[in-house]
């Protein structure tokens, strides 16, 4: 079960007192935009606007701005507790494996896994990392890219 941190305005802006909470499943695939939006990371597209949720949105995104996102988690060990070790892209991500799962139009979930890679791609040009492949990068939708890129420790469970 993948584990997430509570939005840091629920505990006045500390991270620090926030429990970790756990979610067997998840009903979106973002790739962790949104949970990285939540913390104040900033997903632009190429006229410096915001881009809007969900996960075919992630193909308009030209860059990622982690600054606060990357504050807001300063002093705060986070892991990445999952059963999920799938990559976020690729035969075996987010898309390829829980995509069909959810729907049944497979023309949506290859236009959802090319939205992904391309997240991905922004993601580790502005990071000079490249979290894709890594085990759990495809946990809850791909929050667990997000969480990763915030330098969680995976730990399989």
């Amino acid at each position: 079960m993948p584990t997430v941190l509570i939005a840091p305005d629920k505990f006045e802006g500390s991270l620090a007192a926030a429990e970790a909470v756990g979610d067997g499943g998840s009903a979106s695939a973002d790739g962790g935009a949104g949970f990285l939006a939540g913390l104040g990371a900033q997903l632009l597209d190429a006229a410096r606007s915001a881009v809007s949720d969900g996960g075919v949105a992630l193909s308009s995104i030209a860059s990622v701005d982690l600054a606060a996102a990357l504050d807001s988690m300063d002093g705060v060990h986070l892991m990445l507790d999952s059963e999920v070790d799938n990559p976020l892209t690729g035969p075996k991500g987010t898309a390829a494996v829980y995509g069909p799962q959810k729907s049944d139009e497979s023309e949506q979930v290859r236009e959802l896994a090319a939205s992904l890679t391309h997240f991905a791609d922004v993601v580790a040009v502005t990071t000079r990392s490249d979290y894709r492949d890594h085990a759990g990068a495809g946990a809850a939708g791909g929050t667990g890219v997000a969480a990763l890129v915030l330098g969680a420790e995976f730990r399989p469970a």
